[in-house]
């Protein structure tokens, strides 16, 4: 999820008792709720919600709609430009922003909480390995610096076990590398996934550099549990190895679908560990956390991370683990916990990495590179940061065994 409507993020007594209000609203069913955005956006809102809620909605233009005690407005545009937009004539006209008009994900969190009494995340990444068979400098899960290990399926099993234990239901759940394909337990981690949680989750993803073509045995698996793989388009960085039309035409006749991305995209430059950042006030790292509006969460060894890159920093041995930054699940910890973790509610009203990180979006971070630039041979440690790297990483060529 991308939050980018919710103004304050520090997670204290107020916070608690704002939460509730919101909840109190959206649960209310006396209320009108209008949606607001594009006609797309309306039919594919309405089609989702008609799966779990026999709540009527109401379609049409914003412009119109008179302001009242009883109606509230629903954005469903994702977009954050979009949504501003929609934002300012609302405001213009005394719509309060997380009172009576909402954004989307926002509000569909809300919802199945404080209506069906669920937790839905909107979406989960799990690191099965950082081996891989690129060495991208500018790599957000930081595998130039990454111990170089596969981590035991039944750690992997006991993860889900737990995430799935206290939530209930992941829109989104992709398992990743280092290279997604090159993890030799994958088709049973994928097994075991769909044969204990196939109804608790919506779409499993496999992320994959295109590098590497799928054995038929993971391709049969693929196709029996619906599996969809996402395919990064680094032809014009890494033209001898990009197997992407080979790959996609695998795919196509074993029919399994997936997603080409990143074709003629940028990646952002994080910074980090490269660059130190100028430093910044409390109150200008929480503008910078809510431009950032990081959507990937990373569920690593009981920890639901808010932000992908601060886990792969702390796993790499990069970055301190610092509590402030994720939820611990092998705690006791309610469902409104984890909603306000969703929501990017922290005990600082930011990460701890946000000092050391440029951002994840352009709202926060202009500074835009060419993708999966290879990383030179080179040590690590003129460019890591001494004071927040825990061990020697050099940044090294890797390359997968076999």
């Amino acid at each position: 999820m991308r939050n980018f409507s919710m103004r304050s993020s520090k997670w204290n007594d107020t916070a608690q008792s704002e939460l509730d209000k919101t909840g109190d609203i959206i649960a209310d069913r006396s209320k009108k709720v209008y949606l607001a955005g594009s006609a797309d956006r309306q039919k594919a809102f309405m089609e989702r919600f008609s799966l779990f809620s026999d709540r009527k909605f109401i379609c049409g233009g914003h412009t119109d709609i008179v302001r009242d005690n009883q109606s509230i407005i629903v954005c469903v545009e994702r977009e954050e430009a979009a949504y501003f937009n929609i934002y300012k004539q609302l405001q213009e006209r005394g719509w309060q922003e997380n009172t009576d008009f909402f954004q989307e994900e926002v509000y569909e969190a809300f919802y199945h909480l404080y209506i069906r009494n669920q937790i839905v995340l909107d979406r989960i990444e799990i690191i099965m390995t950082t081996f891989c068979t690129l060495n991208c400098e500018k790599c957000i899960s930081y595998i130039p610096f990454q111990p170089k290990r596969h981590f035991p399926l039944e750690q992997l099993k006991k993860d889900a076990d737990l995430l799935f234990s206290k939530v209930d239901f992941v829109k989104k759940l992709k398992l990743l590398g280092g290279e997604g394909f090159v993890y030799p337990y994958l088709k049973e981690f994928i097994t075991y996934l769909y044969e204990n949680y196939k109804e608790q989750t919506g779409e499993i993803r496999i992320g994959t550099n295109g590098t590497v073509y799928p054995s038929e045995e993971l391709l049969a698996v693929c196709r029996e549990t619906d599996v969809i793989i996402d395919i990064s388009d680094y032809t014009c960085a890494v033209p001898d190895q990009c197997r992407l039309k080979e790959i996609t035409s695998i795919l196509c006749n074993h029919k399994i679908r997936y997603d080409v991305k990143r074709s003629g995209e940028k990646w952002l430059d994080m910074g980090f560990p490269y660059h130190k950042p100028a430093p910044k006030t409390d109150s200008e790292l929480e503008i910078h956390y809510h431009k950032c509006a990081m959507f990937c969460r990373n569920f690593y060894q009981g920890r639901l991370y808010h932000c992908c890159s601060n886990c792969a920093a702390v796993m790499a041995g990069l970055f301190p683990d610092d509590e402030n930054d994720r939820l611990d699940f092998n705690n006791h910890i309610s469902k409104k916990d984890i909603l306000a973790s969703e929501l990017g509610y922290t005990g600082l009203g930011y990460l701890t990495f946000c000092r050391v990180c440029q951002g994840g979006s352009e709202e926060a971070n202009p500074n835009l590179v060419d993708v999966a630039v290879q990383c030179e041979e080179k040590s690590g440690e003129s460019c890591i940061l001494p004071e927040y790297h825990s061990r020697s990483s050099p940044c090294v060529r890797v390359t997968f065994p076999g």
